[in-house]
């Protein structure tokens, strides 16, 4: 390391973010059925699909930033599975609440129309707002 270019606190630094990134692919992790019995017949494809996973992984850390910072800015908190508040929910927490989201094929003579349903967790809406997306994200047929 070029001693010129890193102080002490720059080092210290580098050292903390490890953790971060340690906790992003422990998440990746979490779930072995995610990645458990996954066969590929190429080095090729396997190479394709990390690569999907990392790109699923950094969506799913923007997400967490991104509401991380709204509920800062607006000085409030969410209630995460185990009614617990808080301005710093995780990726696991977020998409705990998400994974609720039932969507309803209603046929009608026009066509088919997708619904939320009246006893969606209010929570979902919130997170949707927070991350600046419209419920309609579900609904909608593009």
């Amino acid at each position: 390391m070029d001693q010129e270019r890193w102080n002490n606190y720059d080092i210290l630094q580098e050292y903390k973010g490890q953790i971060s990134v340690e906790t992003r692919f422990r998440n990746l992790k979490a779930d072995p059925c995610i990645v458990d019995n996954i066969y590929v017949k190429s080095s090729r494809r396997a190479e394709a699909l990390a690569y999907l996973f990392l790109l699923a992984l950094i969506v799913a850390a923007y997400i967490e930033i991104k509401i991380r910072q709204e509920l800062k800015v607006r000085r409030q908190q969410l209630v995460v599975p185990g009614n617990r508040l808080t301005d710093r929910p995780t990726m696991t927490s977020i998409f705990d609440i998400m994974q609720t989201v039932l969507v309803v094929l209603v046929h009608t003579p026009d066509g088919v129309q997708r619904i939320l349903p009246s006893n969606t967790d209010p929570r979902v809406y919130r997170i949707l707002e927070l991350t600046g997306l419209d419920p309609t994200a579900y609904t909608s047929k593009r």
